[in-house]
């Protein structure tokens, strides 16, 4: 999961540089969509074949790793657990409040990620590279406080809190961005708040196994 601002970290300064230069009579921003897209297409199709449906089948583990994978795997399952049809699905509140939360923190925060780069240009009139430079600081935060608040919750074998208290944050940072701050410190404090709300994205899959 820390993957996922990580990427933004590394991501974010590249495509300020590549925005700012020309080849090939082709604008900045087209070779972003290229070489951005690219690895993507790549990896997928070598993830095709490479990855397994299951630990047994991955023969690039040594046979100790596949089995302690399974025992963990086993070990994790939901005690109890029974097949339930999506009518099931539908009539079940907590699954409808989980799909409600996860949607409305996915829908917002995946908008904020696309858009992060214009606002931030709109807001501070800066060059594309140093857009780069600010828009990697949220996402640095993020990189340092996801898997904090991941050991803190797993040290505490508590979720609920761990998640709502980074979405009140993340809120936060949404509301003081609508008042259209003057000031770009100011800004990149809001910016960087509404990052709070990734650290909880791993916590949605442990919701949803033990409803």
């Amino acid at each position: 999961m820390s993957a996922i601002p990580l990427s933004f970290v590394i991501g974010s300064p590249i495509a300020g540089w590549i925005l700012g230069h020309s080849w090939s009579g082709m604008p900045g921003w087209r070779w972003l969509f290229v070489v951005e897209g690219v690895p993507a297409i790549v990896l997928g199709i070598v993830a095709y074949f490479f990855l397994t449906d299951s630990p047994g089948e991955a023969r690039w583990l040594k046979a100790e790793q596949r089995d302690w994978i399974a025992r963990t795997l086993e070990k994790q399952k939901p005690q109890g657990e029974s097949l339930a049809t999506v009518w099931d699905a539908f009539r079940s509140r907590r699954a409808l409040l989980l799909a409600g939360i996860a949607f409305l923190n996915y829908s917002v925060f995946y908008t904020f990620i696309f858009w992060l780069p214009t606002m931030l240009k709109r807001q501070s009139g800066l060059a594309d590279l140093k857009i780069g430079w600010l828009g990697a600081i949220p996402y640095l935060v993020c990189l340092i406080l996801m898997p904090l608040n991941g050991w803190h919750s797993d040290r505490h074998c508590e979720r609920r809190w761990h998640t709502a208290i980074p979405l009140l944050i993340a809120s936060v940072g949404l509301f003081g961005l609508a008042t259209h701050p003057v000031s770009v410190p100011l800004a990149m404090l809001f910016f960087t708040l509404v990052t709070a709300a990734m650290p909880t994205f791993r916590f949605f899959g442990r919701f949803q196994r033990r409803s």
